[in-house]
């Protein structure tokens, strides 16, 4: 039974510490889980930060994630989001690449790099350094193109 005391409490916690409500970013829901065939959906009801702390990060904000190998989405504070760029500039790999050895000797090494943490981590770290030689490589190889507008 939820009485008044209960539903007093976070409340009076929060006003202590000099809590304040942040800024929440992003994908509505964080969690996902299936039963009985139906797909269940939890989100992120608040964020919350200390007044004085808040002051010393004006521009703090919590965004959200996507899904990715996991039934939870990845939860991120910053606290200055306005020094990165939301937008990231998308990275194919070209089928012609293929034929060059220096991408092939690009993913062999990175591939048959040693990494610690779960195989996911491994296999995260090692697509993402492949990732970013394969960009140095291709501006480099291919400089005198020009970006597209």
């Amino acid at each position: 039974m939820v009485t008044l005391s209960w539903l007093t409490r976070l409340p009076c916690f929060l006003n202590s510490c000099q809590a304040v409500s942040l800024p929440v970013l992003g994908r509505y829901f964080m969690w996902k889980k299936r039963i009985h065939d139906h797909i269940i959906y939890e989100k992120l009801d608040c964020a919350i930060g200390r007044h004085d702390w808040c002051c010393q990060y004006p521009n703090c904000s919590v965004s959200t994630g996507p899904f990715t190998c996991s039934y939870h989405s990845y939860i991120l504070f910053d606290t200055n989001p306005a020094q990165f760029s939301m937008h990231k500039s998308l990275f194919r790999y070209q089928p012609n690449w293929s034929s060059y050895d220096d991408v092939q000797r690009i993913i062999r090494t990175n591939w048959t790099g040693r990494f610690s943490g779960t195989p996911m981590f491994r296999l995260t770290r090692k697509l993402c350094c492949i990732k970013r030689d394969l960009k140095t490589w291709s501006a480099s190889k291919f400089s005198n193109f020009s970006k597209p507008g």
